[in-house]
């Protein structure tokens, strides 16, 4: 059962990635998708609660944090936020708690966050449209859900 779950959430990340990386947008319906599959993971699988408080917490800190730089770095903290992160980063940041413990949740985010620079300092396309993070944080997720 868990490798029917995890070949299922797989397949969702992967088609998410591939349209993100080609429309830099992702339709609403993968991550309902992914959403109700990495909710059933957890529900009948993992079954961690202290995990997925602590996950969540992670998550709160850095959305924290990064509202705390924009507010001090442009005086208009989450006017620039919008500008500098899509809803699809967020989604997914919001999701994946659900299943990774929170190392490999920030392992995750400093990964995927870290390849998005390098893609944007090497490759041109990423220059003129911007880094389809949630593309590369779904590719990366496959990894770390097979890991579980």
């Amino acid at each position: 059962m868990s490798l029917a779950f995890q070949c299922s959430i797989a397949v969702v990340c992967i088609l998410l990635c591939i349209e993100d990386f080609r429309n830099r947008a992702v339709r609403t319906i993968w991550f309902a998708l992914l959403f109700g599959l990495l909710l059933a993971f957890q529900f009948w699988v993992i079954q961690d609660l202290s995990m997925l408080l602590q996950s969540y917490a992670a998550v709160l800190l850095l959305f924290g944090g990064m509202l705390l730089y924009f507010t001090l770095r442009y005086k208009k903290g989450l006017a620039q936020l919008k500008k500098s992160i899509g809803a699809g980063d967020v989604v997914l940041l919001l999701l994946f708690p659900l299943i990774l413990p929170p190392f490999y949740l920030l392992l995750l985010i400093v990964t995927s966050t870290l390849i998005g620079i390098l893609g944007w300092l090497f490759i041109p396309s990423f220059q003129q449209r911007g880094i389809p993070l949630a593309g590369v944080q779904a590719f990366l997720s496959i990894l770390f859900i097979f890991s579980l």
